[in-house]
């Protein structure tokens, strides 16, 4: 696939960007305009690397809002929190079946950052942990379910 379509169809608006801080109550969070523009560049670059297409701001529409209510959440550590956890989501969708949806795997990797206290360190970690798990055995998302007949 071409440098060309991938930047077509992953590129946000400004109006696309600006809207996530419409998402954020918390003032002190509320991302400037370099901000923006390089949280879209590093969506392009995960996307890129992750060999995906997303045609939405979903993602980070979702993480915005989360961040923005977590207790995890500094000033300091909010917007690479935002770019390390997208990252991370793009990390899951391209090493795992597409038969879970995106809402599934956005609640698994709120719970992964939320259970190792928002370190990223540790959260990389467990998402290769996982990623192998499910390859190898399969249904970490399903955890809980009994599959028996």
């Amino acid at each position: 696939m071409s440098d060309d379509i991938v930047s077509l169809f992953n590129e946000h608006s400004p109006k696309d960007t600006k809207e996530l801080n419409q998402l954020i109550t918390h003032q002190e969070l509320h991302l400037s305009e370099v901000q923006l523009q390089e949280l879209s560049l590093k969506k392009v670059e995960a996307l890129k690397a992750s060999h995906l297409v997303d045609l939405s701001s979903k993602t980070q529409e979702y993480l915005v809002t989360q961040l923005d209510q977590s207790t995890l959440t500094t000033k300091e550590n909010y917007f690479q929190n935002l770019i390390d956890l997208q990252e991370g989501f793009y990390f899951l969708r391209s090493n795992l079946p597409f038969s879970y949806s995106d809402d599934a795997l956005l609640e698994r990797l709120w719970a992964v950052f939320e259970s190792c206290e928002g370190s990223i360190f540790h959260i990389h970690g467990v998402l290769e942990e996982l990623i192998i798990k499910e390859n190898m055995e399969g249904g970490f998302l399903n955890e809980g379910t009994d599959d028996t007949l």
